[in-house]
C-alpha cells in the first residue's frame, strides 16, 4: 500500500507557513511518494511566475530520486466570491509543463467536478457544473495525449544536475524568526525566506537552475558536484559546518554568502570571530562595525566594472587580515563590500550587504546584471535563451533531451536556444505539439535551435540523438 504525503505549497517559499510547520525533508524520507498540492492562484494576488519554479524546486529537491507528485493541482477559481483565483487555460498549460521539468511524475487535479456544497461551492473544477469539458479540460488532454505517446521517455528523462546550489537551513529560518518576531511591529520576520526569494528570482532569471540542499547535505559532503553553492543571511555556523564548507572550497568549489554569515552557533551564542565563527580565520576578514548609509558597491572584478551596485539593509564594515584576499568592490567610505577569500582550490565569495533580499524588494537591474556576471565567470547556465524573457525548463535521458520553453509575456518571441553538453553529431528535434521536425547537428556539444512562442505559451521539443550519419539523412 504505497504512501504519498504532501505539503501545500513548500516551507522553504511560503514563509507565512512557518508555524505550521513541515519538515519536507523529513516527510520525503518517510513516505513511498512525495507531493504538493500547488495553487498558485489561491491568494490574492497570485504566485508570480518564479515563485512557481521556485516551490517546485524546493519540492524536487527534498526527495532523494528528484521525483514527485502535484497531488493537488488547481483547476479553477476557489471559491464563490473568489473570482480572482480562476484559472486561463494557458495557465493549465504553464503550470503541468513547469511541474514536469522540474521532476513531477504524476499530477491529480483538484477537481474534476467543482464543489457542489459548502464553503467552496462552486469552486474547481475542470468540467463545469453540467459535465461539459471547458477549454481547461481539453488543454489537460492534449498534455496528457503528448506524455501517453512519449511516456517511456517522460518516464525516464530526469532534470538536469544543476551547477549551482543554495543552502536552506531550517536551524537558520528558526534563528532569523526568534531574532525578528519580538521586533514585529517594526522588523520583518521573513527576511531569511525573502532573501532566498531574491536569489532565486535572479538565478531564474539568467535560466540557472539550481537545487537546494541542507546542512545534511553539506555536512554529508553531497554537494562535491556543484560548481558554486550560495548562501544567504547564514546566521549559525558550526564548527562541523565551518569544516564541510571549506572542505567543499578546498576542492575547487566556490562559495558565494550575502548579509550575515556565522554571527553565531548552533546553540545561538554569539561567535567572538565574524564572520564564519570557525570559519574565519580561512576568511581572512573580520567584521569590525555596520552601517546603514551608502550601501551602493563600486565593482572592478575581473573586467567587469560598475560604479553603483546596490546594496541593501545594512553594510558590513571588513578589515582584510590576510594579504592574500582580493577586494573585488568596495562601498564609498572605501571599506570592502566584495572580498574573494581563497581556499585551497577554490574560494570564498563574502557580499558585505544584504544583496538578494534587496533584490526580492526593489528588483534592481543593477542586481540582476550582477547575476549575470556570476553566470559567465562559474558557468552556470546548461543552456541559454538569446532573449531572456523564455525561460527553459529540461530534461534529460540518454538518448536526447525534452526542451520547455516558457513565454510569459503578451508578445510572440523569436529567438535562438543554445542548447549545451550535448552528444556530439546529428539529432532530430520533433515539435510534440505540431509534430514539426528539423534535423541538426551539434558542434562541439552545442547545437542552436531557432525558435518561435507564442504570448502566453508553451512550446515542447523533443531532442533525440542520431548516432550515424545515414539515420539522419532517413
Amino acid at each position: 500500500h504505497p504512501v504519498i504525503a504532501d505539503n501545500i505549497g513548500s516551507g522553504v517559499v511560503n514563509d507565512g507557513d512557518y508555524d505550521r510547520p513541515q519538515d519536507d525533508w523529513n516527510v520525503a524520507e518517510n513516505v513511498d511518494e512525495f507531493g504538493i498540492s500547488l495553487y498558485p492562484k489561491n491568494l490574492p494576488p497570485g504566485m508570480k511566475d518564479y515563485q512557481r519554479w521556485e516551490t517546485l524546486t524546493a519540492t524536487r529537491s527534498c526527495t532523494a530520486s528528484g521525483r514527485f507528485w502535484i497531488s493537488e493541482m488547481q483547476s479553477h477559481h476557489q471559491a464563490l466570491f473568489n473570482p480572482a483565483s480562476l484559472v486561463y487555460t494557458h495557465e493549465v498549460k504553464w503550470w503541468n509543463w513547469e511541474a514536469i521539468t522540474q521532476g513531477a511524475k504524476g499530477i491529480v487535479y483538484w477537481k474534476w467536478f467543482p464543489f457542489i456544497k459548502g464553503v467552496q461551492t462552486f469552486g474547481r473544477g475542470l468540467v463545469n457544473n453540467l459535465g461539459e469539458y471547458t477549454p481547461r479540460a481539453l488543454e489537460a488532454r492534449s498534455i496528457a495525449n503528448i506524455l501517453m505517446q512519449h511516456e517511456e521517455s517522460f518516464i525516464d528523462y530526469v532534470p538536469e544536475r544543476p551547477k549551482a546550489a543554495i543552502l536552506y537551513d531550517k536551524l537558520n529560518h528558526d534563528f532569523s524568526k526568534a531574532f525578528t518576531l519580538n521586533y514585529k511591529s517594526y522588523l520583518s520576520t521573513s527576511i531569511y525566506l525573502d532573501s532566498i526569494s531574491g536569489l532565486y528570482e535572479c538565478l531564474w532569471n539568467h535560466n540557472i537552475p539550481t537545487q537546494f540542499v541542507t546542512p545534511k547535505d553539506v555536512l554529508g559532503g553531497r554537494i562535491s558536484d556543484y560548481k558554486v553553492l550560495f548562501i544567504t543571511n547564514q546566521l549559525n555556523v558550526s564548527e562541523e559546518m565551518a569544516e564541510a564548507l571549506k572542505a567543499f572550497a578546498t576542492a575547487g568549489g566556490t562559495i558565494i554568502s550575502d548579509g550575515k554569515f556565522g554571527e553565531i552557533n548552533d546553540r545561538g551564542y554569539l561567535n567572538s570571530f565574524i564572520p564564519g565563527g570557525s570559519l574565519n580565520k580561512e576568511l581572512g576578514i573580520q567584521l569590525i562595525d555596520i552601517d546603514v548609509l551608502d550601501l551602493d558597491i563600486s565593482v572592478d572584478w575581473s573586467g567587469y566594472k560598475i560604479e553603483s551596485l546596490k546594496g541593501n539593509y545594512e553594510k558590513r564594515l571588513l578589515e582584510i587580515n590576510r594579504p592574500d584576499v582580493e577586494v573585488l568592490g568596495t562601498f564609498s567610505n572605501g571599506f570592502p563590500a566584495i572580498a574573494r577569500s581563497p581556499i585551497g582550490s577554490g574560494a570564498f565569495i563574502t557580499l558585505a550587504t544584504f544583496m538578494w533580499h534587496g533584490y526580492h524588494q526593489d528588483k534592481s537591474a543593477s542586481v540582476n546584471d550582477f547575476m549575470g556576471f556570476l553566470s559567465t565567470t562559474y558557468d552556470l547556465a546548461s543552456h541559454r535563451a538569446d532573449n531572456h524573457e523564455l525561460k527553459l525548463g529540461v530534461l534529460r535521458g540518454q538518448d536526447g533531451l525534452i526542451i520547455c520553453a516558457f513565454n510569459y509575456g503578451d508578445d510572440n518571441i523569436e529567438t535562438t536556444i543554445v542548447l549545451k553538453e550535448l552528444t556530439a553529431g546529428f539529432c532530430t528535434v520533433i515539435d510534440l505539439y505540431s509534430g514539426e521536425e528539423g534535423k541538426y547537428t551539434s558542434e562541439q556539444g552545442e547545437l542552436r535551435l531557432p525558435v518561435r512562442v507564442s504570448a502566453k505559451d508553451v512550446t515542447v521539443w523533443k531532442l533525440t540523438y542520431n548516432r550515424d550519419e545515414e539515420s539522419l539523412n532517413e
